[in-house]
């Protein structure tokens, strides 16, 4: 089958490509994220978002983005969060 024809296979592609762009340490969650996990996607998506820094998302100053609120390693009711 042509590849244009093959959803599939241009997804993998895709993701391969776009695995060789992140730091090695955050690909385990992008692969979570893209297989369908909802918080691995909030983490992948403000990761990328941030350029891989993961404290620049604590300091993150786009109130009106809709993951906002949502935002990972963010302090909550006092603790830092582990994920």
């Amino acid at each position: 089958m042509h590849p244009v024809n093959n959803p599939a296979g241009l997804k993998s592609r895709k993701i391969a490509r776009k695995l060789k762009d992140i730091p090695q340490m955050y690909r385990k969650i992008y692969e979570q994220a893209v297989k369908g996990s909802k918080p691995a996607a909030i983490k992948a998506f403000c990761l990328e978002c941030a350029c891989w820094e993961k404290n620049e998302i604590v300091k993150c100053t786009a109130a009106a983005c809709p993951l906002y609120a949502v935002r990972p390693f963010v302090k909550s009711h006092g603790k830092t969060k582990k994920n």
